[in-house]
């Protein structure tokens, strides 16, 4: 009786699967297990204020505000010979 051979192909796609898997699943136990070092440096977090500066929420609050349904016209200027038509 013969024996039938596996193909090369097909043994190195087992193989290949075989070592992808092993690497997801490495790579999610050392995702799981690794504690991140968080290095902030010390100006970063001591220029930080958690007051509300007043006077830039002023100054958004009066700037305009154009609508979906607002149309806007704006005035087209040419020049012609150095005269500004509108």
């Amino acid at each position: 009786m013969k024996k039938t051979k596996i193909p090369s192909l097909v043994t190195i796609a087992i193989l290949t699967v075989i070592t992808i898997l092993f690497w997801i699943v490495f790579g999610v136990i050392r995702i799981l297990t690794l504690k991140p070092s968080i290095q902030v440096e010390p100006h970063v977090t001591k220029s930080f204020s958690p007051e509300l500066e007043t006077t830039t929420l002023d100054k958004i609050q009066e700037k305009l505000y154009f609508g979906k349904e607002d149309k806007i016209t704006l005035p087209l200027a040419s020049t012609i010979s150095g005269e500004v038509v509108q």
